[in-house]
């Protein structure tokens, strides 16, 4: 009996008893699978969240915070629970931590959260913890805790366990990669809510049997007990306050440039997953880059290229010529470059293996704090997008290895006032010269600034210092090297991006523009007798006029609700007796539209219209079905179009609350992505005919200048289409191109859309029938 009590017992303990490579094998895998979970749900549930705050690009930015601050957590928690308790009870609380997580899957938005307008972020951030908090937490957890458990091992790597960081991060970046391309194309919202229960479930599993196997190799015939494993070494030193606030340096710059370009790229493309994951992608590829036993990237290599980039990046940063390839391109080059350098000098100085959860907690603190300081305090701070320029200068001083002193900053600081001043200098003496060349003078002085800040690379402070200089130069030569000597009149920035109302002179005399993010929307002239005149895309005759004046002409006075106020040029466009609803999801635009001091469309045209703030679904799903005539769906968030408003379930909506023949209207005009092949493709989808519009006004159409071209979509029944539009040739059939299948709010691909944009994009009647 005893003998059988003897095999059964090593049988047991020889089911969880691995060799080296299989123990190694076992834990990569079981960090790669957690690794993968955890950032899959990011773009996932952050994508749900979405069409609740309008599509706004900011809501990846908080999301962000969320993860990053969850993140945080899950690293206190394992650093307090590896150290203070015993491995067997680490195991079992872990177990039982994530087994708690089950309660809130399958993954979907908390019913009965109604969205703030006046505190977005901190109302999505509360969304993100009841929705996917807890096991969002435990997942997070689950990396630094494996990390440590490995090295409580008898394993050769016991010692130093970092190389499965590298397999964490290789998770976290197939993840990435799979959501755009793979998952997000194939899978809608629901069906990837409930295989990412099932990794869940299965990771639960895995973590068990790889908290027993670590048990299982730490009670073998090594006789070191658990308590001397965790008892560091005499040699390792305990980290300096130093120490500790570099680490949080360091991981704080890419943290928070990270988010500078997403926000970059989301506010000029679209807040969709596939410009949310590629910055984070390569966040995290560099950090493989770093952690791998041999870096991938020679420390010399990256140090060459670090210098140039961040020049471009600053200079980018200020005059950007419009390229969707090159734009992307450029922007994620030099955030790679800096990354790289700030993770290659953190995996430089990391602790030895008892000081793993401690190095990961600053890591991670760095982390928020770059986040925070993207998402929730710069919007405070600052009326533009200033964080992006200040952290790719701060960067600068990741050259550095050690604090510097009193002398270096001295010098750094005259260095850097020499740059700026002697740029401007330059500056004025060129622009007398060149004066019928200023954009070339402005090239050569950023040049020879250029030259000036790299002669300083071996000074890390002088280096630093020179570059804010030459940044505050190329601010002030922008000004200079301004259209029509423009001048801003208003500038705000709230969650939902970054408002300006500047005012130049043109051939009518004083003009107003209308910017939100780097894209122009409108245009005013300020004289009275052209005031109340539409420009922009909203000329009368343009699509817009069209629409309006074809639909009237049919049935008379007009109900017509517009999604996206703008500077509210659209009220010019409404007659006596009509009703115009207007939704608009931005505060400070409806204030800029409606007060008469900075455009005057809607106080001189209609002042008493009804203008509704929040998400125009929400909103007008609570009007009655049949209410109006035309809906007209205009909702830019700089040049990015809400995707949730562009929906199978969208235009059903529409439909309900269009009276019997009414239309639906969209503005699809975007130098991206093919938004009408996604209006069309909908449609059909449900039904209905679609016709398309490419206007271009005629150079002896008054104010032509002032116009631009614009592309429209007009949805409705055949018939109804056919008798309005009889008259109008221009607008026509259109077959979307074969990159696009309808948009529903369960899936969406945005890398389509670009990649039919780039392709060429759909096709009208007339285009096909010419072939």
């Amino acid at each position: 009996m005893a003998t059988n009590d003897g095999t059964a017992a090593q049988a047991e303990r020889s089911l969880f008893t691995f060799p080296d490579i299989g123990l190694a094998a076992v834990f990569s895998c079981t960090l790669f699978l957690s690794a993968f979970l955890l950032f899959a749900v990011q773009p996932m549930f952050a994508k749900m969240a979405l069409p609740l705050l309008g599509g706004a690009p900011n809501v990846w930015n908080t999301a962000m915070v969320f993860f990053q601050a969850t993140l945080l957590a899950g690293y206190v928690y394992a650093h307090l629970l590896s150290r203070y308790a015993p491995l067997g009870i680490q195991i079992i609380a872990h177990v039982c931590v994530l087994a708690a997580g089950l309660v809130f899957l399958p993954i979907a938005v908390a019913s009965g959260w109604t969205p703030s307008t006046d505190t977005p972020a901190l109302w999505l951030i509360g969304l993100f913890a009841l929705s996917l908090g807890i096991p969002f937490f435990a997942i997070s957890a689950s990396a630094p805790l494996l990390q440590k458990w490995f090295s409580y091992t008898d394993h050769h790597q016991a010692h130093d366990p970092y190389f499965l960081y590298a397999a964490s991060n290789m998770g976290s970046l197939l993840a990435l990669a799979a959501y755009p391309l793979v998952i997000e194309p194939s899978f809608g919202l629901a069906e990837q809510s409930h295989y990412w229960k099932a990794g869940y479930i299965f990771t639960i599993g895995a973590i068990a049997v790889v908290g027993i196997a670590g048990l299982r190799r730490n009670r073998s015939e090594n006789s070191q007990s658990i308590a001397e494993k965790i008892r560091p070494a005499k040699s390792e030193a305990k980290p300096t306050w130093h120490q500790r606030v570099y680490w949080v340096a360091l991981a704080f710059i890419p943290s928070s440039l990270m988010l500078g370009v997403t926000s970059h790229l989301t506010a000029n493309v679209a807040a969709a997953p596939f410009l949310w994951v590629a910055p984070l992608a390569l966040y995290l590829l560099t950090f493989i880059f770093a952690f791998t036993t041999r870096p991938v990237l020679p420390t010399r290599l990256v140090e060459a290229v670090f210098v140039p980039m961040i020049l471009i990046g600053v200079i980018y940063v200020q005059f950007e010529v419009f390229s969707f390839v090159f734009t992307v391109a450029a922007h994620l080059a030099v955030f790679f470059a800096i990354a790289q350098l700030c993770h290659n000098r953190l995996a430089a100085r990391r602790p030895g293996s008892h000081h793993l959860t401690e190095y990961f907690l600053c890591i991670s603190v760095g982390g928020v704090l770059g986040g925070g300081f993207n998402a929730l305090a710069a919007p405070l701070l600052f009326n533009q997008i200033v964080e992006y320029p200040l952290i790719l200068v701060l960067s600068a001083f990741a050259m550095a290895v050690a604090w510097p002193t009193w002398r270096e900053a001295k010098n750094g600081l005259i260095w850097g006032a020499s740059i700026c001043a002697a740029m401007l200098a330059l500056l004025i003496v060129t622009l007398q010269l060149m004066e019928t060349h200023q954009i070339l003078a402005g090239m050569i002085i950023f040049g020879i600034g250029a030259i000036a800040v790299s002669s300083q690379k071996n000074r890390p402070y002088n280096f630093a210092a020179g570059l804010a200089g030459m940044t505050a130069a190329v601010m002030v030569l922008k000004l200079v090297l301004a259209p029509g000597h423009e001048r801003s009149l208003v500038q705000e920035r709230s969650f939902f991006g970054v408002v300006r109302v500047a005012e130049t002179m043109s051939d009518q005399g004083r003009m107003r523009k209308f910017v939100h993010g780097s894209t122009l929307h409108n245009l005013q002239l300020v004289n009275a007798e052209s005031s109340r005149e539409p420009l922009a895309y909203f000329a009368k005759e343009g699509p817009f006029g069209q629409a309006v004046s074809y639909l009237r002409a049919d049935r008379g006075k007009l109900n017509v609700g517009v999604i996206g106020l703008g500077a509210g040029a659209m009220a010019c466009h409404a007659t006596a007796g009509e009703q115009w609803t207007y939704y608009e999801i931005d505060p400070l635009i409806a204030d800029m539209a409606t007060s008469g001091t900075s455009f005057t469309y809607m106080s001189a045209c209609q002042p008493d219209a009804e203008v509704k703030i929040g998400d125009a679904r929400l909103l007008i799903e609570k009007e009655p079905d049949g209410f109006f005539d035309l809906i007209m769906v205009d909702a830019f968030s700089s040049d990015s179009i809400p995707a949730h408003l562009i929906t199978r379930e969208a235009l059903a909506l529409y439909q309900t609350k269009l009276k019997e023949g009414g239309l639906v209207f969209f503005h699809t005009s975007n130098r991206a992505v093919d938004v009408t092949s996604v209006a069309v493709s909908i449609a059909r989808d449900a039904g209905f005919d679609a016709r398309t519009i490419k206007y271009k006004p005629d150079s002896d159409t008054p104010f032509a200048r002032h116009k631009f071209a614009t592309v429209a979509v007009l949805v409705g029944a055949e018939p109804d289409l056919d008798r309005i539009l009889a008259d109008a040739k221009e607008w026509q059939s259109f077959e979307p191109h074969r990159y696009i299948r309808p948009w529903t709010d369960d899936y969406s691909n945005i890398v389509s859309a670009i990649a039919a944009h780039i392709d060429g994009g759909g096709q009208s009647k007339t285009a096909i029938d010419s072939k």
